[in-house]
């Protein structure tokens, strides 16, 4: 091969080669806002189900500690569970969600209007209630978690899924505890935006 050959032969590699680099950079180019689009996404998606666990285990762990008895009145007490709800941005009285706590039994008969029905007898609220109503019933109570006059008082009828309604028998405790948080923060337009994160226990 002739010097001329083997320069020309070089000038059309290099001229592949410059042509096949161009490609690549184009086609990257092309593909990577959907590759940005799938890396927040999985984030994104990521971050909800990280905060979604958190407002199930802190229902859990507020049921577990209601149901077996742990005075929620004091402010002290409250805080304890709190601190099991870093991240949430929940404080006593405010923030963004809300813990509703209660007690459910059935009217004995002869007791009042509610007789027979499913009652709201305690309540317990940690949070900002505006976040979302209780989805057993919103009675008023006293500082003590008291509902007065719930064998009469309508606002103290429970609402809770039938099956439990149909086994719980007079004398029988039914406790709830429920998390509402707001969680706008975790709003990523056009990928998820959501809206409440919920979680409910029966014990």
């Amino acid at each position: 091969m002739t010097r001329s050959q083997s320069s020309a032969a070089m000038r059309k590699g290099l001229a592949r080669s410059t042509g096949s680099r161009g490609q690549i950079i184009l086609e990257f180019a092309f593909s990577f806002p959907f590759v940005l689009l799938m890396l927040v996404g999985t984030f994104a998606i990521g971050m909800m189900l990280d905060r979604q666990l958190t407002v199930t285990q802190l229902a859990r762990n507020a049921g577990n500690m209601y149901a077996r008895g742990f005075d929620f009145e004091p402010n002290s007490n409250k805080e304890v569970l709190l601190r099991a709800a870093t991240g949430l941005g929940i404080t006593l009285n405010g923030g963004k969600g809300v813990v509703y706590l209660s007690t459910i039994r059935v009217a004995p008969i002869g007791s009042g209007a509610n007789e027979g029905q499913p009652v709201l007898i305690e309540r317990f609220v940690i949070g900002a209630p505006a976040t979302l109503a209780s989805s057993v019933g919103m009675p008023p109570a006293l500082a003590d978690g008291t509902v007065p006059d719930h064998y009469n008082e309508p606002t103290a009828l429970a609402t809770i899924p039938s099956t439990l309604a149909a086994g719980l028998l007079p004398g029988d405790r039914l406790f709830v505890a429920e998390v509402f948080h707001e969680a706008s923060e975790l709003t990523f337009p056009g990928i998820v935006s959501p809206d409440l994160m919920r979680a409910r226990f029966f014990f």
